[in-house]
C-alpha cells in the first residue's frame, strides 16, 4: 500500500458521512481501514455510518446531508465517502478548497474520472458545504447527484481542486442493486432534474439551490435509533 504524508493540520477535526445501506461486508473492510489511515495521518475525526431504511430509493446526497447536519457542531471539514472505496495512495487531511480525492480508481489502467466528477470520496470546508446548501435531497436511485453538487459549487463559486491519489472499489454486484440505473426507474428522472438545473440561468439556478438541500433536510426524515459502536456512529434512519 503507497501513502503519501505531509504536514498535517492536527488542529481540525474531520466529519466523515458514510452514506450506506445493506453493504454489512463493505462496511467491516472500510472501517478499519478508514480508522487506521486517520490515525496514522494524526487527523481528530469522528465517523457517521447514515443507513436509510429500505422503503425508497437508495439518496446518498440525503443522507450525506442528514450525518452533516447531525454532527456540523462537532467538525471543521468534512469527508463524504462511499463505503465501497479503499485507498492506496492517500490523504484526509485539512484543505482550504473543496478537493476531490478519488480521482483515480483501480479499474485496469486507474484511468482518471472526467473532470467535473465529485463522486466516491470529497473533501469539504465546513463553511463551503453550508454555502452550497449541501447536496440536492431529490436525486432518487443511482446517478447524477455528484454532478447536482458540483454545478452548486459553481452557482456560489466555490473553488474545486483535485488530489491525484489512488483507489480501488470493493468488489460487489452492481447489477444485483435495484438502485443502479439499469434497475431504477428514477435514473432517467435524475437526468431530467440534472438538465433542468443546468439550463436555468445564473438566478433560477440559486433559487433552485436555495430550495433544496441543508436548509430543509430535516422535513425528509428522523432518526430512528443510534448505535456508538467502538470507532464509529451508527445512525438508523427513517426516509
Amino acid at each position: 500500500m503507497l501513502i503519501f504524508y505531509k504536514n498535517y493540520d492536527t488542529k481540525k477535526k474531520l466529519l466523515i458521512v458514510v452514506p450506506y445501506r445493506n453493504r454489512q461486508n463493505h462496511l467491516n473492510e472500510f472501517i478499519p481501514y478508514i480508522t487506521n489511515t486517520v490515525r496514522s495521518q494524526r487527523i481528530e475525526n469522528k465517523i457517521v455510518v447514515v443507513e436509510q431504511s429500505p422503503e425508497k430509493f437508495f439518496n446518498r446526497g440525503l443522507l450525506s446531508n442528514i450525518g452533516f447536519n447531525l454532527y456540523q457542531k462537532e467538525c471543521d471539514y468534512i469527508c463524504i465517502h462511499d463505503v465501497d472505496i479503499i485507498g492506496e495512495n492517500f490523504d484526509y487531511s485539512y484543505e482550504p478548497i473543496v478537493t476531490h480525492l478519488s480521482a483515480r480508481w483501480k479499474n485496469g489502467d486507474y484511468k482518471e474520472f472526467y473532470a467535473r466528477c465529485l463522486g466516491g470520496v470529497t473533501l469539504f470546508p465546513k463553511e463551503d458545504f453550508i454555502k452550497i446548501n449541501g447536496f440536492s435531497n431529490e436525486y432518487w436511485g443511482w446517478g447524477a447527484e455528484d454532478d447536482d453538487l458540483r454545478l452548486r459549487c459553481d452557482v456560489m463559486y466555490v473553488k474545486v481542486q483535485r488530489k491525484q491519489g489512488r483507489f480501488f472499489s470493493l468488489p460487489h454486484d452492481t447489477m444485483q442493486s435495484k438502485d443502479r440505473p439499469q434497475k431504477s426507474p428514477g435514473y432517467m428522472e435524475n437526468l431530467r432534474k440534472l438538465n433542468k438545473f443546468i439550463q436555468q440561468n445564473h438566478e433560477k439556478r440559486l433559487q433552485t439551490l436555495k430550495n433544496d438541500g441543508l436548509n430543509n433536510v430535516k422535513n425528509y426524515y428522523s432518526v430512528m435509533q443510534i448505535i456508538e459502536e467502538t470507532n464509529y456512529t451508527f445512525i438508523k434512519t427513517q426516509i
